[in-house]
């Protein structure tokens, strides 16, 4: 199986790469323009908040039973084929985000456009992960992770420039479909193959429960992304609500979500390459989560505190 094997900056990790990127350009873009779309909708301020927050978690509601839906597919199917239909349903879904008229309209369509990302989230990472030698993953998870987070700053800046929240929507759609072109060409992967030709039950959801021991792994991984998205999801997107309540005005959550990604191109590479050239990624792994809400206190304490200090 080694002669299938690819280097770090081989086609396939590279276009797995950018589809990490445009992934991360399309999951966050809502939350960097939330609140000029819904302003511009019709809403009035008092509404904007709890439309926002309808709106962001129906999405998640979609990526949640997208990942069951195109991972139980990919097994069954092959991961090249999850990455076509994913990939065209969430850049379909999102051009017609730029085309909504209506909350109902928009809240559909990110749900739609959350199903699909799902998909591409899941099988790019596992296509790449199944081509590298075990020796390179570590690092080209690192590479993936901190393209996919120029995604998100690359859609500030897109917003920034062009001031259109339709045309963020459109320019997302229109890097899907390129996405999905680049990848027309790629083979599945040998490891997948391999596993096909054997009688392995593939696509079984239900397996995570008839087991104790792989149903709390894989409970720990969910689990270890609820802190995460906690800060993305809740902290910075509604960052001006929680501004408010501190007596501080005039804070931009699309800004937030910037300075939010810059920290974090900063983190992936400097905790892949530390667990790389450590060989400690699960002290690596402890170290961070540590260290997340030790700074996560600091600063709401730091910002309930700065009336003294001035």
């Amino acid at each position: 199986m080694n002669k299938h094997r690819h280097g770090i900056l081989s086609l396939p990790v590279i276009v797995g790469a950018l589809g990490f990127f445009v992934d991360v350009y399309d999951l966050l873009l809502f939350n960097i323009i939330r609140k000029p779309s819904l302003q511009s909708l019709g809403l009035p301020e008092n509404d904007i908040l709890i439309s926002g927050e309808n709106i962001l978690s129906i999405q998640m509601i979609g990526i949640l039973l997208g990942g069951i839906a195109w991972g139980i597919m990919g097994d069954k199917k092959g991961r090249k084929s999850v990455l076509f239909g994913s990939i065209l349903l969430y850049s379909i879904a999102t051009i017609l985000n730029g085309m909504v008229t209506n909350i109902t309209q928009y809240t559909i369509c990110r749900f739609i456009a959350g199903f699909g990302l799902a998909g591409e989230l899941g099988a790019s990472i596992t296509l790449t992960t199944e081509i590298l030698s075990k020796e390179k993953r570590g690092i080209g998870a690192t590479i993936i992770a901190t393209t996919g987070v120029f995604g998100t700053i690359t859609a500030y800046f897109v917003n920034q420039w062009f001031h259109d929240w339709r045309l963020c929507y459109y320019v997302g759609g229109v890097l899907g479909l390129i996405l999905l072109f680049l990848r027309v060409r790629f083979l599945e992967s040998a490891m997948f193959n391999e596993v096909r030709k054997t009688t392995v039950a593939r696509g079984n959801f239900l397996m995570f429960f008839t087991n104790r021991d792989r149903f709390f792994r894989y409970l720990r991984g969910v689990l270890i992304g609820l802190p995460v998205w906690y800060v993305i999801g809740i902290l910075m997107t509604f960052s001006d609500n929680f501004a408010r309540e501190f007596g501080i005005r005039e804070i931009d959550p699309a800004r937030a979500v910037l300075y939010q990604y810059v920290g974090l191109v900063f983190g992936d590479l400097s905790a892949g390459i530390i667990a790389i050239f450590s060989k400690a990624e699960r002290k690596n792994y402890f170290f961070s989560m540590d260290l997340s809400p030790f700074l996560l206190l600091l600063t709401f304490y730091i910002i309930k505190m700065k009336p003294a200090f001035t």
